[in-house]
Order: structure tokens, then C-alpha cells, then sequence
């Protein structure tokens, strides 16, 4: 089992609910061939040595990738995927970025978040691993008609940046995929390539409201060790308050939030409250 933590796994039915959603139909046939092939990557990472992760990875997402375009006539990785309403739920992020950067998102996907900070004026780099998704996001850029945004097939622990490139860097529902050596890895990685002041906006599950894909996440962080992760590699961090209110609302101390965190420490109730979940992070390079 690859998420070795202590917590509350989300049910299967919750679990199918969140996978449904997010292809845009109920298949209880390719949920259950997603999961096991999701996990076989999960073994295959935790197991090999260091020096071939990067073949894993790249590996097993192009085995997931292709079961997911397969049944989708090779135009997205998921069903019934709207660009436009694609492209307007990242608008939301981009907005936290504002203008004028240079932004570099790690484990971009498709695009759409690069994309849209693209349109909002920023220059930036999406990077991921799958060879399909920097295919499908050079697509969709043309579709778009974006030309300050580059895709590149990348390591999240191996970015080929000099040091002091980057005003921000991003990732989303990136860094459960990782081995804990490589989201450290990552994490220094980031802090070199990022300007001195430069940030990190961090968005990744909640492990204190459960663990959400069962064993086919390696690891999900809470938001001590989300902070922790940060601290060593030379970053300061604060969250979001309220979850609801994002961007709108204001930053806040880790201790602060950890403490609202405690204040609600039931996780049925956690389950449901949406402002701890996800881990929304902006950790801020220290000189």
C-alpha cells in the first residue's frame, strides 16, 4: 500500500463520486482498471531505486494516460472535457499570480493553468513528465492562440532552469504523485530556480481530512509537514484562512491556521469543510 500514513481513507463510493466527476461519466469498469493501474505506478515508484524514478514516472503516467485517451477519441485525457469551462476554472488561480511574471507550473497536464496565466500577460513554462500531456497543452495552446506560454517534457526534482528564473512556481495535485525524496528534491529544486522573494503556490490534498485515492497516492501531506518541506528548503509559508474566500481573503500564519485546524478537529467534520481541503500554500523565498 503506498499511502503509509495513519488517517481516514475516503470510502469507495466517495472516491467514485470524485473519479466520475472528474470524467465526466459513471464507469465503474474504468474506475476500477484506473485504480489498480494507478497503484502498480504508486509500487512501482516507491520501489525502484532512485536513479530510474524518472523512467517510472514518465512510464507508468504514459500507461495511465493512454487507457484515459483511448476512451476519449485522443483529444483530452478526460471525458467530455469543455475548454473553455476548462480554461475559466484556472482563472481563479491565475488571479492569485496576477501579471507581468514569469511563472513556471510543475506537472501542468493539459495546459489549462499555464494557459490561463499566459492570457492574464505572464510568461511561462508548464513542465510534466507524460510526453501526452505536454502533446495535448501544445495543442491546446494553439487552440487558444497563446504565444507567451511554453510546455516541456520535465522531472518535477530535475528542472533544467538556471538559478533566479522564475517569479513563481506552481503546482497542482502534483505532489502526492511524488516519492518523498523526489518532493524534497523538488521543493530545493524550486528554491533554486525561483528569484530571492520569488513564491510558490502550493495546491494539494489534505491527509488531516483523509486520505483521498486510497493506496493509489504516495503520499499526502498535511499542513505541518507541508510546512516543514518548505522551511528546509529556505521558504516561509502562509495559508488561506478560509478556503471559500480564496483569493479574497487574507494570508494567514501557519500557526494560526493550524490552530483553526485543531479548533475543528473532528474529521467527519473536516471531511466537509471545504476551507481545509485542499492545502492551498504560498511559501515565500527567504534570502
Amino acid at each position: 500500500m503506498a499511502q503509509t500514513r495513519c488517517g481516514l481513507v475516503l470510502s469507495e463510493e466517495k472516491q467514485k463520486k470524485i473519479f466520475f466527476k472528474t470524467i465526466g461519466r459513471e464507469d465503474e469498469y474504468l474506475f476500477h482498471k484506473e485504480r489498480l493501474l494507478e497503484r502498480d505506478i504508486a509500487e512501482s515508484i516507491l520501489t525502484c531505486p532512485a536513479n530510474q524514478r524518472d523512467i517510472s514516472y514518465r512510464e507508468g503516467y504514459e500507461r495511465l494516460h493512454k487507457l484515459l485517451l483511448s476512451l476519449t477519441g485522443e483529444q483530452s485525457i478526460y471525458h467530455g472535457v469543455n475548454l473553455q469551462r476548462a480554461l475559466r476554472r484556472q482563472s481563479l488561480f491565475s488571479r492569485i499570480v496576477g501579471k507581468n511574471q514569469r511563472v513556471l507550473e510543475v506537472g501542468c497536464g493539459e495546459g489549462f493553468l499555464s494557459i490561463a496565466l499566459g492570457k492574464r500577460g505572464n510568461v511561462v513554462t508548464g513542465t510534466d513528465v507524460s510526453d501526452i500531456c505536454i502533446s495535448i497543452a501544445n495543442r491546446n495552446k494553439s487552440r487558444f492562440s497563446v504565444e507567451n506560454v511554453d510546455f516541456l517534457v520535465m522531472s518535477a526534482s530535475k528542472l533544467d532552469f538556471r538559478r533566479g528564473t522564475f517569479d513563481w512556481v506552481i503546482s497542482v495535485d502534483l505532489l502526492e504523485h511524488l516519492h518523498p525524496q523526489d518532493a524534497r528534491l523538488h521543493v530545493n529544486e524550486a528554491a533554486r530556480v525561483l528569484k530571492l522573494g520569488g513564491k510558490y503556490l502550493l495546491i494539494t490534498p489534505n491527509a488531516s481530512v483523509g486520505i483521498h485515492a486510497g493506496d493509489t497516492h504516495i503520499k499526502e501531506y498535511n499542513y505541518m509537514e507541508s510546512v516543514e518541506l518548505f522551511s528546509h528548503a529556505g521558504f516561509s509559508s502562509k495559508a488561506p484562512l478560509i478556503y471559500y474566500a480564496w483569493p479574497f481573503t487574507f494570508l494567514v500564519d501557519i500557526k494560526i491556521k493550524l490552530f483553526f485546524q485543531r479548533f475543528l478537529s473532528n474529521q467527519n467534520f473536516l471531511y466537509t469543510l471545504t476551507s481545509l481541503d485542499p492545502i492551498i500554500l504560498i511559501a515565500t523565498k527567504r534570502g
